[in-house]
């Protein structure tokens, strides 16, 4: 059940880091603000493991 929520979070954040982009794009895109995509895309990073965690399985590490 969490795979699903967490492929969610990813998608919705995705969705808000293309979002982001392409205002930053439109206003400038060297600005101290877009830090924040940064972040964005590390959260949907994150979150796109997490919910690929049950199908790569445990490692030996």
């Amino acid at each position: 059940m969490d795979q699903y929520i967490y492929a969610l979070y990813s998608l919705t954040y995705l969705f808000l880091f293309l979002w982001g982009l392409k205002l930053s794009i439109k206003n400038g895109f060297f600005s101290l603000m877009n830090i924040l995509l940064l972040v964005t895309f590390g959260l949907v990073y994150d979150n796109l493991v997490l919910s690929m965690g049950s199908i790569i399985g445990k490692g030996s590490f």
